[in-house]
């Protein structure tokens, strides 16, 4: 936003001290964020400063940055020490090559494109840089020369140089710089390097290269990686087409180094290349949510905190059921869930509440590695839900279920509870791809919990939780709030996991924590947030699968109470960290 400073004299004067004293700050103090970074390669950035000043950066932790090292990205050869201090380079996107600063704009600004009238700008970075894009900055990047800010101001037929989010701008072909006068070929994303992908084309379409290391599988690290997929035929028709696309004959036996081919269309949004809608919506969840928050409440042995314990299914559901191990989702879980239930109330001061009863054994664990399977289980919704028989049903199950975790929570909240020391938790046990195995958990992604929900029918309004708020909608805050701590909640749980020397519960090897489920809906795959965290209003909400039931080593384990007693200690061990970090 362009604004014309008028200061009285004495204003003038005050403000000519504080910059000699350098104290006048850069940015105000309420700005949250005044860099914004995007990879184009190991080591490599593109950088936009409080919304106007836009360079490439370049690091290395080993050695000092050389002149090999810049040469594809520096205009001028012989000014490339201009840019170097050490391991560090910074280079103005006026002085890169022209395929470059073109690269560098449209990584920051997707949206944006070439026309016969000239390049075609969208305002994206507004006051929560620190300052904002301004007409001038916008004329310095395309014609490099902010005066031509008039006539970019004259050919929009703008009165004001005033700038607004999402607004269009249309810089004319006749001032444009070569970078942008010329029309696009092809994708930017060819040829360029983020992470451990680097993205090509060949005669079958663009992909994602990935080179594979020592002791790593298509299954495991490549497909739980940089998919979304872990159901099981899921994961396997992707390796059929990934083999396919790369020549592999084996994908069994393969070799450190095999060059793997992954079609664009199978990666998850975080790994789509910059410029796919996808990796834009991505990018601008992780600029909203900006980073994995924690309660700025601290309490001492969870003091204050309510937990909310869901254990999964129940009743006439068992979930995923192994009837020839004597395994049912349910009742192991239900095991765990009455772990943490002992282990909060006699180690901490939490207070605890539950969804799910079993009427005939109550809340105390089982200390055997075999547990009876039965439908005892009910909901304690009033009246309560009993899920038996050929009348139960699944889904009303699960939606009763956070109709209510949220009138548990409106009553605390009501009774003076802060939103931020209650938790409510879901456990379960998947039924993913035999090849993986261990702890997956689940945050609600922001994007996926949209829109307005409910059930208002007869059977549901028998329900006193549904009756008291048939529809939920959270808005934008609350969604981006929720994501902030429960994704930082499932870091917690899956870093405490992890820990060999106390805990040592078994993660998955790729990407344990996420945004979403992938699973067959009907015909079709589809990505969405489990009902049971979407609609829940509590804002620190995760669902738990404890281990995968279709890896034999997980679903022996499970089998093992000494090891869902390990799993009820770490959820609380992780718990206790979350609200004292």
């Amino acid at each position: 936003m362009n604004r014309k400073l008028r200061l009285p004299v004495r204003g003038l004067l005050c403000f000519f001290a504080c910059a000699v004293a350098g104290v006048l700050p850069l940015v105000s103090a309420a700005s949250k964020q005044t860099i914004i970074k995007k990879p184009i390669g190991s080591g490599i950035n593109i950088v936009i400063q409080e919304g106007r000043t836009i360079y490439l950066e370049m690091y290395s932790r080993s050695r000092a940055i050389t002149k090999t090292d810049l040469a594809a990205y520096v205009a001028r050869d012989d000014k490339w020490q201009t840019f170097v201090k050490g391991r560090y380079a910074k280079v103005p996107l006026l002085s890169l090559r022209e395929d470059k600063q073109r690269t560098a704009v449209r990584v920051l600004f997707p949206d944006d494109y070439w026309s016969e009238q000239g390049w075609v700008h969208f305002i994206r970075y507004g006051s929560e840089t620190g300052g904002g894009e301004t007409l001038w900055s916008i004329a310095e990047w395309f014609t490099g020369k902010g005066t031509l800010s008039v006539k970019i101001k004259s050919a929009n037929s703008k009165k004001s140089s005033q700038l607004y989010k999402n607004e269009k701008i249309v810089i004319p072909r006749s001032l444009l710089l070569p970078a942008f006068s010329r029309k696009e070929t092809g994708p930017i994303y060819l040829g360029m390097t983020v992470g451990d992908l680097t993205y090509k084309r060949d005669e079958k379409g663009d992909y994602a290269l990935y080179k594979l290391k020592k002791g790593e599988t298509v299954y495991t690290d490549v497909v739980a990686r940089f998919t979304p997929r872990t159901d099981n035929d899921d994961v396997n028709d992707a390796v059929r087409i990934i083999a396919a696309r790369s020549g592999i004959r084996n994908p069994d036996r393969l070799d450190v180094g095999q060059e793997i081919k992954i079609p664009i269309e199978l990666l998850s949004s975080k790994y789509r290349p910059y410029g796919d809608s996808a990796r834009t919506r991505y990018e601008e969840t992780v600029q909203n949510v900006a980073a994995a928050a924690r309660p700025k409440i601290h309490t001492d042995k969870l003091a204050g905190v309510h937990v909310i314990l869901d254990p999964g299914h129940g009743g006439h559901d068992p979930g995923k059921a192994f009837p020839q191990y004597k395994v049912e989702e349910d009742e192991y879980v239900y095991d765990i869930v009455c772990r943490v239930k002992r282990l909060l109330e006699q180690n901490t001061r939490a207070v605890v509440h539950l969804t799910l009863l079993d009427e005939r054994t109550g809340y105390t664990p089982i200390d055997r590695d075999i547990l009876p399977m039965d439908e005892n289980e009910c909901l304690l919704t009033h009246p309560r839900y009993k899920n038996r028989g050929v009348n139960g049903d699944a889904k009303i199950s699960v939606n009763l279920r956070w109709y209510l975790a949220n009138s548990i929570y409106r009553k605390l909240i009501k009774g003076g509870v802060s939103a931020e020391k209650v938790v409510f938790t879901s456990f379960h046990a998947d039924s993913r791809a035999k090849s993986l195995r261990g702890t997956m958990v689940y945050y609600p992604d922001a994007y996926y919990c949209r829109g307005r929900y409910g059930k208002n029918t007869s059977e549901y309004r028998r329900y006193s939780e549904v009756r008291e708020k048939p529809y939920v909608e959270m808005p934008f805050k609350s969604r981006i709030k929720a994501q902030q701590l429960s994704q930082a909640f499932a870091n917690e749980i899956i870093s405490t996991f992890r820990d060999r020397r106390k805990h040592n519960v078994a993660v998955q090897k790729s990407e344990p924590v996420r945004g979403v489920v992938r699973r067959r809906v009907g015909r079709r795959y589809a990505e969405y947030v489990p009902a049971v965290i979407r609609y829940c209003e509590v804002p620190t909400r995760v669902l738990i699968e404890t281990l995968n039931l279709n890896n034999y080593t997980d679903r022996m384990r499970i089998k093992s109470w000494k090891f869902r007693e390990r799993v009820a200690r770490a959820y609380v061990d992780a718990l206790e960290k979350f609200y004292s970090s």
